[in-house]
């Protein structure tokens, strides 16, 4: 039952193209002569077509009613109060295709007639198909207004302000301030070395590193001092990333990271 309910949205699509493509091949079709029976074929497959999609529409919709609290309990069809908003789109929209779907058994008998091979489909077909069609698209107008057109609901009044008396203003003293070590935290930040600024765009090789290829990666404070080769200032931050593979080249394998 879930399954078939949300397969609502899905399954409409399909009498809506019907009812958007039928007119075309059924007008075609009124010309009597050599080779309108293909004209037949098509206007008869988007018939069925759209019988098909309109049954599921209507079960699917049904279904959909009534797990989402639409319609009411014991009700099979959704009753002239019910609906999302006080105008009840929601019942017009399920008589139009209940509508629509009593008119299609007649848009197929019309359309499978009995016909002689150079005889048209008849002006019954015409007007029985194009009546099916517009109801199948006013069907499809309410549906869309019901998904995506709801009526706004009435916004909540605002709630009277409520002046609450301060409380006297308590003094604060500030605890003295403890300089932290900076140095007790190097390990943690060295493992977060991306999030610093590269210096190196690529790896190169360090030969003061057993010839490995690094990246230097430095905390705003260390970027301009160690670019300009200048002692590095309080509380600087340096990582070298190191990369390599087999071979000694670089390669994706992470090698010791370096922190100072």
């Amino acid at each position: 039952m879930d399954w078939i309910a949300l397969q609502h949205a899905l399954l409409s699509h399909l009498p809506v193209a019907a009812g958007l493509l039928l007119p075309w091949p059924l007008i075609a079709a009124q010309r009597p002569g050599r080779g309108i029976r293909p004209w037949w074929t098509v206007a008869r497959y988007l018939g069925l077509a759209g019988f098909l999609g309109t049954l599921g529409a209507a079960v699917s919709g049904l279904a959909a009613g009534h797990i989402l609290g639409l319609i009411p309990g014991r009700h099979i069809f959704p009753v002239p109060a019910s609906g999302l908003g006080a105008e009840g789109l929601l019942f017009r929209h399920a008589v139009l295709g209940g509508c629509s779907l009593l008119m299609s058994f007649v848009a197929i008998w019309a359309l499978n007639r009995s016909r002689k091979d150079h005889q048209s489909l008849g002006l019954l077909t015409l007007a029985v198909g194009l009546v099916w069609c517009l109801a199948l698209l006013l069907a499809g107008e309410g549906g869309y207004r019901l998904a995506h057109g709801r009526a706004a609901r009435a916004a909540a009044p605002a709630p009277t302000p409520v002046t609450v008396p301060l409380p006297a203003p308590i003094a604060l003293v500030s605890a003295p301030q403890v300089e932290t070590d900076l140095e007790a935290k190097a390990p943690v930040r060295a493992l977060d070395y991306a999030s610093l600024e590269a210096i190196h765009p690529d790896p190169v090789k360090s030969l003061a590193h057993g010839g490995r290829w690094i990246r230097a990666w430095a905390n705003p404070e260390a970027a301009a001092a160690y670019r300009k080769g200048q002692p590095l200032p309080p509380g600087a931050l340096v990582v070298l990333s190191s990369v390599e593979d087999r071979w000694g080249r670089p390669g994706p394998d992470g090698g010791p990271v370096y922190a100072l």
